[in-house]
């Protein structure tokens, strides 16, 4: 959503007519209710406590990935920046497996049923 949105607003700088002439607001109109339906549909799987952080970390990482190939953006990291940002990703992929695989996390839908 992030990417499509940076679209839109780029397109808004021809114009309200040029914009609505492109791809962007109808794009940004679909991918709206995508999202909302992925979301949604996270969930229901009635795991919050790795959903919600699982959705939390991945958009970023996805709309990045996407700038940098679809749009041409450039990620200027250093050795330290970059260092630090490989370092971050590693603790947050641990935590998401570590909160994924915690027994008490993993209410099963008998335990709703008590």
């Amino acid at each position: 959503m992030a990417v499509i949105s940076k679209a839109f607003g780029d397109h808004l700088r021809t114009g309200v007519a040029a914009t609505f002439a492109s791809w962007s607001p109808y794009v940004l109109v679909i991918a709206g209710i995508v999202t909302l339906l992925l979301v949604q549909s996270a969930y229901q799987l009635d795991r919050p406590t790795v959903t919600l952080p699982v959705i939390t970390v991945s958009e970023p990482l996805i709309s990045t990935l996407i700038g940098v190939v679809l749009f041409g953006e450039r990620i200027h990291l250093g050795l330290v920046r970059g260092s630090i940002t490989v370092a971050g990703l590693a603790v947050v992929v641990y935590s998401l497996v570590v909160l994924g695989r915690d027994p008490a996390l993993a209410r099963s839908r008998k335990d709703d049923r008590r």
